[in-house]
């Protein structure tokens, strides 16, 4: 993952991976919403997942690009 502040694209390759063919695809959400959805699937020891989240918080994308299925168009709202 990498976030790239001038553009403000989180690449998140698999960690935020949506089910569906979302292929060229754009759904909106929330930064906040898409890093409380990172499960235990994605990073299954709790203390490093937690850890992984609250720094997410600390930045805010505009834009999450995916490595596979949606891409989300991040809102403050």
């Amino acid at each position: 993952m990498c976030f790239e502040q001038n553009s403000g694209i989180f690449y998140s390759a698999d960690l935020m991976q949506r089910r569906g063919n979302g292929c060229g695809q754009v759904m909106p959400g929330r930064w906040q919403d898409e890093v409380t959805a990172i499960g235990p699937d994605r990073v299954p020891d709790g203390a490093r997942l937690r850890a992984l989240q609250q720094l997410l918080l600390t930045i805010q994308p505009a834009f999450v690009a995916v490595g596979h299925g949606f891409c989300v168009a991040c809102s403050e709202t």
